[in-house]
């Protein structure tokens, strides 16, 4: 059935915040409301199921809906969508049977249904919603195949980009200049007398020219601008050299802008600056493909966040006039909608001999790689090797074959054992040293600590409510391939420094869920007694009110 119980100003007015629809003048907006379908689900009921043919795009105008599909015998979920989502548009658009499964998680969860003709129309009218579309699919089956790892439960990718393409050819006129060479050196082949020069200038940078022009490739390939329902994440991957991460929550972005260049205009890519409320956190992101749909889908996602944050606020007042007033009900509770991301400690443990995270209640200890550790003893490791061995062999030779010639058994321990105890001093030193350089994150600090046995100590500490930008990388192949770098933090006009930590990446994730969940409890606090005085005034205004309408004979009869 066609929209009736919904309000059409209030329809008109959510529609208007959806990207989907912000370019619509309000006569286009009208008829597209028109062609929607109210359709309300009952809990655990399947909207579609994975394999069916793609009929309609769908979007949630209330409770919520899963999106999963089958590995094997288990159920993988892939996103969890809530008001103003949309799903559904991958198999209409690209005419392929469903890749998941849709099921309703609410009672009375209600969706806005348009058809698969009416999809066609509001594409074929206006071009520029499959774009849009378009973008938000590729984002899905990218998200599918990437994995990203480092996403947490309950948060879900909206909108994956790369750079643009322009960038690609812009990067391979290097290798293609080398190919360009080959291409003349081997022409050389005609000459008389220079035929074998050529054919090895021209086969060697042939090779080399074809590897960089695939590297480059491939290094483009790795980059991605990815939009949460958390966060506005940069993801910057240089093949066989480095891979670093750089985000902005979106309850700290405060505004977006997106620039675009002659040539930008024309094959639509630009700069997508994301403003934080520090400033020094922002995230400037170059060439992106369709920055304004890039810039669109941040801002709805933070009308979203504010919206819900504003709810959750008028929820938490009800409540708590409720209580003050004595009207609440033994089992009411208030619960916040928006909660911080709590930190796994077993989140990764992948060294058993040597621990480089440990969680301790709200205390988060890291130490640095075990390859730093290996650097730091092996040359002592094998000297005190080296002596044992020489100790182990002249006793085993004067036992079999007695002769004044070598050193007997006396000897050689009385030589053996102080010259073992100076590598192995040494490497115990080194592993003092190893242990002693301590990077902590307290319940509202970060802590950096090195200290040098018997030598002088450093510590740097920082509130974590200070922080400005939180920033990873890893340099070099041995780090890429063994997952260590380091961890930058600025705070003021001060940065601290966590340096060759295992996976850099959990590391930041760590500071960055810390920072989130202290600047919630803060919050929380002053919402609180922010709650508390409004629901005492309420409270006095009561038994005012309860007073002045006792009629004045009440309050006499005992006289």
């Amino acid at each position: 059935m066609s929209i009736s119980s919904i309000d059409s100003l209030e329809l008109l007015r959510f529609l208007r915040q959806r990207t989907l629809f912000q370019t619509f003048k309000d006569e286009d907006l009208e008829i597209v409301a028109r062609r929607l379908h109210e359709v309300t689900y009952q809990q655990d009921t399947n909207i579609f199921e994975e394999g069916q043919p793609g009929d309609a795009l769908y979007i949630v105008w209330s409770g919520q809906i899963r999106i999963w599909r089958r590995d094997g015998t288990r159920e993988l979920e892939l996103a969890i969508l809530e008001r103003g989502d949309k799903f559904g548009e991958e198999a209409p658009l690209f005419e392929r049977p469903r890749s998941a499964t849709a099921t309703a998680l609410r009672p009375d969860t209600t969706l806005l249904r348009l058809p698969r003709e009416d999809l066609d129309w509001l594409i074929r009218t206006y071009p520029e919603t499959k774009e849009d579309l378009a973008a938000i699919a590729q984002a899905h089956m990218m998200a599918r195949k990437a994995r990203f790892n480092w996403l947490q439960s309950g948060e879900v990718i909206y909108l994956i980009s790369r750079r643009h393409w322009m960038e690609l050819l812009t990067d391979m006129w290097k290798p293609a200049l080398v190919l360009l060479f080959s291409a003349f050196t081997l022409l050389g082949l005609r000459v008389p007398g220079i035929s074998l020069v050529s054919a090895l200038l021209g086969g060697v940078s042939g090779g080399l020219g074809l590897l960089w022009l695939l590297w480059e490739a491939i290094d483009w390939q790795n980059d991605f601008f990815i939009i949460t329902n958390q966060r506005v994440v940069w993801l910057e991957r240089v093949l066989l050299q480095s891979d670093s991460r750089r985000e902005a929550p979106l309850a700290a972005v405060q505004s977006v802008n997106f620039e675009r260049p002659f040539w930008g205009r024309v094959f639509d890519y630009g700069q997508v600056t994301v403003r934080t409320f520090t400033g020094t956190g922002s995230l400037v992101l170059q060439n992106v493909r369709q920055p304004a749909i890039f810039q669109g889908h941040i801002e709805e996602l933070l009308l979203r966040v504010r919206s819900k944050t504003e709810e959750s606020r008028a929820e938490a007042m009800r409540y708590s006039i409720r209580r003050s007033l004595g009207l609440a009900q033994p089992d009411e509770t208030y619960t916040p909608a928006i909660k911080p991301i709590e930190i796994d400690p077993n989140v990764h443990r992948p060294f058993r001999l040597v621990r480089t995270r440990e969680v301790e209640g709200t205390t988060i200890t890291y130490h640095k790689h075990p390859w730093v550790l290996l650097m730091k003893i092996w040359l002592p490791g094998f000297l005190f090797l080296g002596v044992l061995g020489g100790v182990i062999f002249f006793a085993w030779r004067d036992f079999i074959t007695p002769t004044p010639v070598y050193p007997g058994v006396g000897s050689a321990l009385l030589l053996g054992i102080p010259l073992s105890l100076l590598p192995l001093g040494w490497a115990i030193y080194n592993y003092l040293d190893w242990r002693n350089d301590l990077y902590r994150i307290t319940k509202d600090s970060i802590i950096d600590s090195e200290k040098r046995p018997l030598g002088e100590e450093v510590t740097k500490t920082a509130p974590i409510r200070n922080i400005q930008s939180i920033t990873h990388s890893r340099q070099g192949l041995l780090r890429l391939i063994l997952n260590f770098g380091d961890v930058s933090v600025v705070v003021a006009d001060t940065t601290l420094t966590f340096r060759e930590v295992h996976d850099p990446a959990t590391v930041q994730q760590d500071i960055f869920y810390r920072q989130e969940q202290l600047k919630f409890e803060s919050q929380e606090k002053d919402n609180e007694q922010e709650r508390e005085r409004i629901s005492e005034w309420f409270r006095i205004y009561h038994d005012v009110l309860r007073d002045e309408q006792t009629p004045q004979g009440d309050s006499n009869e005992g006289e």
